[in-house]
């Protein structure tokens, strides 16, 4: 199991794991951030515009910081086989989406987020401003920013790919499987899911409920069987 790194502990506790010390160092030093029109100018300047590729566009969930972990560091930055979180995420999308089309959603510590992952052609960060009594908004929200921030393909609709920033074990094998499956069948929507193999009180990564083999009254749910209710 994969645990975090608190940046109060000088000793990691997993060989996979770890808080990066420079990007700790940097935002302990920093007297304040910068105001909210800074941070779109700076985001402006490390954006590019839209390829207008196949019909694709990734989006990836950047702007949580992670308060459960304890950490000056946002989690997207935090450390997974040497490679930052949200990293591994868009290379991933990137490999799986066959599409260089991609919307960096990011909000606090929003520039450094955006500054390790750096400019290329195709990606553009959006900022998620604190909506409400300076508190995050919502993964809705972050949609809507993320849908606010590029033009209609000009040759018809994108599908459009959402995934989560701090999902660091996320491969572009995956993201292609799923493209896949998705553009093979005739749906508005697809999710995906994973099977936790474990304790469910060391499941961090929330649940689906699916329907069961049998109901309550041990009668079979047939075809019904692990779909998802919610």
């Amino acid at each position: 199991m994969l645990r975090w790194l608190s940046p109060r502990d000088g000793k990691s506790t997993s060989p996979y794991l770890r808080s990066p010390p420079i990007l700790e160092a940097a935002l302990a030093v920093a007297p304040m951030q910068p105001d909210s029109q800074s941070i779109k100018e700076a985001l402006g300047d490390l954006s590019s515009h839209n390829q207008d590729g196949p019909g694709r566009m990734g989006i990836v969930l950047a702007a949580g910081h992670g308060k459960r972990i304890r950490s000056e560091t946002s989690k997207m930055l935090h450390l997974i086989w040497e490679r930052p979180t949200v990293a591994r995420v868009a290379e991933a999308v990137d490999e799986g989406l066959a599409s260089v089309d991609q919307v960096i959603v990011v909000g606090v510590g929003g520039l450094a987020v955006a500054r390790t992952l750096g400019s290329r052609p195709g990606r553009v960060f959006a900022y998620q401003e604190a909506p409400v009594l300076g508190l995050p908004g919502g993964t809705g929200d972050a949609v809507r920013v993320a849908l606010d921030s590029f033009s209609p393909h000009p040759h018809g609709d994108r599908h459009i790919y959402v995934f989560p920033g701090d999902m660091g074990l996320l491969t572009g094998h995956l993201v292609e499987s799923f493209r896949r499956d998705f553009e093979e069948n005739p749906c508005s929507m697809m999710i995906l899911t994973g099977v936790y193999d474990g304790p469910p009180e060391q499941n961090y990564y929330g649940r689906i409920v699916r329907v069961p083999e049998t109901d309550v009254e041990g009668r079979t749910s047939g075809n019904d069987t692990g779909m998802v209710i919610a």
